[in-house]
């Protein structure tokens, strides 16, 4: 089975490889996302940009970050819900 990377749609990207899977709550995602861009895949990188031009502070909130490739994912960062905000 051939892995199939999601690819970013922001613009800044223009469908570059995201390579780092990651998982923010939802009201950080909207806050930070454009809502032409919700529902669609947005590069760790990306998001990182979009959240520093708006002034939130996420990285608190984040519950986990993810190395993807080749069919294989590695957890780099990973937090139980329960631990969130701490």
């Amino acid at each position: 089975m051939k892995w199939e990377y999601e690819r970013c749609h922001a613009p800044r990207c223009r469908g570059r490889r995201n390579i780092f899977g990651y998982h923010v709550p939802d009201e950080i995602w909207k806050r930070v996302v454009p809502k032409k861009l919700r529902g669609r895949s947005v590069c760790l990188t990306c998001f990182d940009e979009m959240a520093q031009r708006k002034g939130v502070k996420y990285l608190r909130w984040m519950r986990m970050i993810l190395l993807v490739g080749h069919g294989n994912q590695a957890a780099i960062f990973s937090r139980r819900k329960s631990e969130k905000g701490k």
